[in-house]
């Protein structure tokens, strides 16, 4: 992969910001004709619209166009991040702080590879999670993936 999730992030998110709205994360995944690189973009007060997806998207490919951006071949997906949203970096654990997330790990912790639990807080780099009336205190580095688990009640 030529260019870093980090540099990606960097370049973009002063054009997602311009565009008022906040670069919520980015996946590279690996395709067997290149990559997906997959924009997730939110906004606070009202949410994302196919449209707002659309600016987003035509902004950032004129920019790897005339930036000579090195992704080598890609495809370029914006997106809302959702109800499920996938958890990215501190601030988005931050964020999310009160909501339940199912954490799965790269290897096991306490003899468990997932845990799903209400976010309490951030410790350092350390998420804290409240699961059976129990605080768990994961490593972020330990986290493979994470996301937030729907509440479809007040829907």
């Amino acid at each position: 992969m030529a260019t870093s999730i980090e540099k990606l992030r960097t370049s973009i998110d002063p054009i997602v910001t311009s565009l008022e709205y906040s670069l919520w994360g980015i996946e590279m995944i690996s395709k067997k004709n290149g990559f997906l690189v997959r924009v997730y973009i939110d906004c606070q007060d009202r949410g994302i619209s196919v449209s707002d997806c659309e600016k987003v998207t035509r902004q950032l490919l004129d920019f790897f166009e005339v930036e000579n951006f090195e992704l080598g071949d890609y495809t370029l997906e914006v997106s809302s991040p959702g109800l499920d949203r996938p958890l990215f970096d501190l601030s988005n654990y931050q964020a999310m702080i009160g909501e339940e997330a199912r954490v799965v790990l790269f290897s096991p912790f306490d003899g468990k590879r997932t845990f799903t639990g209400v976010i309490k807080g951030i410790e350092g780099f350390d998420i804290v999670l409240i699961a059976n009336n129990e605080e768990i205190v994961i490593p972020f580095s330990c986290i493979k993936k994470a996301k937030i688990v729907p509440n479809y009640d007040g829907i």
